[in-house]
């Protein structure tokens, strides 16, 4: 089975369906004081999604199923050798679509960077490094994507190998993209981490990452998120496991945005866990549990999403 993914954006597209329900500006306005019960089906559909993805990234992790980050950032299946750095690369770029639509920092031939790798030992042969850093630099990546852009990649990414039985942690030290294209320019920096790790007795995703996008045509957003989601087994993980066994998983977490003086936030957490039976593979994998969300706008606004079967639609309501 092939992991599902969460992206990257999550935190964005999150929030851009809560704008439907009001964003607040400096000034502390809002387009609207009450979430309606369409903007809470709109915004409960897209946290569902998201916790979903989040969850099944975990539930299958066998080294050759699936990449790291390929096409999307999330924590999941590894690839072997040099690509876990340009799958990781390639996630970061995505960061940037929608803020200026002539700079996209991805789309571009990622292959032909070449990283300098501080080691790529592999003690346990599971494809994921002991411990490597890929530093890129303006001479070793560089290249002109599909929209014209001229891209420069500096920084670098850490990754580490970790788990009883499978795990890894990615670090992005500043990763920064310079944009060109004619006479638009921009950037966007990456910093932060994300993680897996499955244990004999638990295992658990977790990301906390900021990014801050800019482009001279006054356009600014920057996103921090921070969440992790623990899975709790019903029985002990065997050491030759490829995916979990049944269990329920909790999350907390939040998402907070601002796109050129407007902000948001929202706040999730699970009050109920969300039970997974090991053999669902239609989405939502969770077969009963509740999520809680708050909105920050003028006012807070909650949510509730009600699991209720594999595959099922869940049940969201405004709180």
């Amino acid at each position: 089975m092939r992991p599902h993914r969460l992206p990257l954006l999550a935190g964005i597209v999150a929030i851009a369906a809560l704008a439907a329900c009001g964003g607040s500006d400096s000034t502390g306005s809002s387009s609207s004081d009450t979430m309606t019960a369409g903007e809470a089906d709109n915004v409960g559909n897209t946290v569902g999604t998201l916790i979903d993805g989040a969850a099944a990234s975990l539930t299958s992790f066998s080294v050759d199923d699936g990449t790291l980050t390929d096409p999307d950032l999330s924590p999941g299946a590894a690839p072997r050798g040099r690509s876990i750095f340009l799958s990781a690369l390639r996630a970061g770029a995505r960061m940037g679509r929608g803020l200026n639509p002539p700079l996209q920092a991805d789309g571009g031939v990622l292959d032909n960077c070449t990283p300098t790798i501080s080691d790529t030992t592999d003690s346990d042969h599971d494809g994921i490094y002991n411990d490597a850093t890929a530093t890129f630099t303006a001479g070793n990546c560089t290249y002109v994507n599909g929209t014209g852009t001229t891209v420069i990649a500096t920084g670098s990414i850490r990754v580490q190998d970790k788990g009883t039985i499978y795990g890894f942690q990615v670090n992005f030290n500043t990763l920064r993209y310079d944009l060109t294209n004619g006479s638009a320019s921009g950037s966007i920096t990456l910093t932060g981490s994300y993680s897996a790790d499955v244990g004999s007795q638990a295992a658990s995703v977790g990301q906390n990452l900021h990014v801050a996008v800019s482009s001279n045509s006054g356009n600014s957003a920057t996103l921090s998120e921070a969440w992790s989601l623990a899975f709790d087994p019903t029985a002990t993980i065997p050491g030759n496991a490829t995916a979990l066994p049944a269990g329920s998983f909790t999350i907390a977490g939040s998402f907070n945005a601002s796109v050129n003086g407007k902000s948001w936030s929202l706040i999730l957490v699970s009050t109920d866990p969300l039970a997974y039976d090991g053999s669902c593979v239609d989405s939502p994998i969770f077969g009963s549990g509740t999520i809680e969300g708050q909105i920050a706008a003028k006012r807070s606004h909650g949510f509730s999403i009600q699991f209720n079967g594999c595959g099922a639609v869940p049940t969201i309501a405004a709180l």
